[in-house]
């Protein structure tokens, strides 16, 4: 099963249901969001200058899809609500902080081709953090364990980094998941 998550204006959701029943989805959850794209939330009829950005309001639909199901679908869903400018963020982070002061960083790279190179950079005593633990994994987008085989994916030491003045210089591999655990 697979989780899908869309997040668009609010106009777009009968075709978005649409799809799904198409597709015999048999159930959806759907919230009200605040945000923006690429445009800083900018509309034509607002008359708007600078570099404010704007929120404006959205869905976020969740649905749940069979495994084989899922390439169709979000084919059908990018052609139903898609804005024609269907690139994909390459790199996804997410930082989180414990309660020992140990940071930790996961960084995705959702590119197939090619490695990545991101700076973290701290804006206070990034000279004072340093690596503690690195893994990945890295393989195929589609690439799952299942109960015959356990072992597709599996995490491993990740050793493509470097401690610099003002943080850590990563290299992500191309379609990886890397989790650096940092500490002074």
């Amino acid at each position: 099963m697979k989780k899908i998550e869309v997040v668009t204006r609010p106009e777009k959701l009968v075709g978005l249901k649409e799809v799904l029943a198409s597709h015999n989805c048999q159930g959806m959850t759907v919230t009200s969001v605040m945000g923006c794209g690429r445009q800083k939330g900018y509309l034509p009829e607002m008359n708007f200058t600078g570099e404010d950005i704007n929120l404006l309001p959205k869905i976020m639909v969740f649905v749940v899809v069979e495994d084989e199901q899922t390439e169709e679908i979000l084919a059908d869903i990018s052609t139903a609500v898609g804005t024609g400018k269907n690139e994909l963020p390459k790199v996804f982070e997410s930082v989180s902080e414990d309660k020992d002061g140990v940071i930790t960083v996961t960084l995705t790279n959702n590119s197939l081709e090619s490695s990545e190179d991101v700076d973290i950079m701290f804006t206070n005593e990034g000279d004072k953090y340093s690596v503690s633990e690195a893994r990945y994994i890295e393989g195929a987008m589609d690439a799952h364990n299942t109960f015959e085989a356990p072992e597709v994916v599996d995490e491993k030491d990740f050793t493509a980094y470097e401690n610099t003045q003002a943080g850590v210089k990563v290299t992500l591999p191309a379609c990886s998941v890397v989790t650096l655990r940092l500490s002074k």
